[in-house]
């Protein structure tokens, strides 16, 4: 018959996940080198910068450093006792007084009561309170809905 053809094999085309995860490999390695770069550009300035002060200047530089690190941690020592929630005594305390001026109740009504009884009644109150919506805001509401329309059919009936 004649001459034999070759045939070409059949190879799989390789999938999308496939490629994806080529690609995410080669960015990868790329962000690697990118990081390890950094770092020995780091080390060398390092290097460098000790080299470039002298003992002196090194003691005044550490002794700044630490200031400087002993206020920002009495700093955020600070800002944590302030951010610091309030113990159950503190936050009864605070709803009694809220309750005397906001509410009806006086001290003595108040200062027997434990911390739940509190709680309960600064709950309603508080709940009252927030509910409460001012005159006007219902006047406006029910004048919009009672606003007449202009009647233009009359106008026509009555020729």
């Amino acid at each position: 018959m004649g001459v034999p053809v070759e045939r070409e094999t059949w190879k799989p085309v390789k999938s999308w996940t496939e490629h994806k995860k080529k690609d995410k490999i080669d960015a990868d390695h790329e962000l690697q080198a990118r990081i390890d770069a950094d770092h020995e550009l780091a080390v060398r300035l390092t290097h460098e910068e000790q080299e470039k002060y002298t003992i002196k200047e090194r003691a005044r530089l550490l002794a700044e450093f630490f200031k400087r690190r002993k206020k920002q941690l009495a700093a955020e020592r600070a800002e944590a006792i302030r951010n610091k929630p309030p113990i159950r005594t503190q936050a009864r305390n605070m709803m009694i007084t809220y309750l005397k001026h906001m509410g009806k109740y006086t001290h003595q009504q108040l200062k027997h009561k434990n911390f739940k009884e509190v709680q309960k009644l600064y709950k309603r109150e508080k709940k009252w309170i927030d509910d409460f919506k001012p005159i006007d805001d219902d006047s406006q509401q029910q004048a919009e809905s009672t606003k007449k329309r202009p009647r233009e059919d009359s106008k026509e009936e009555s020729l």
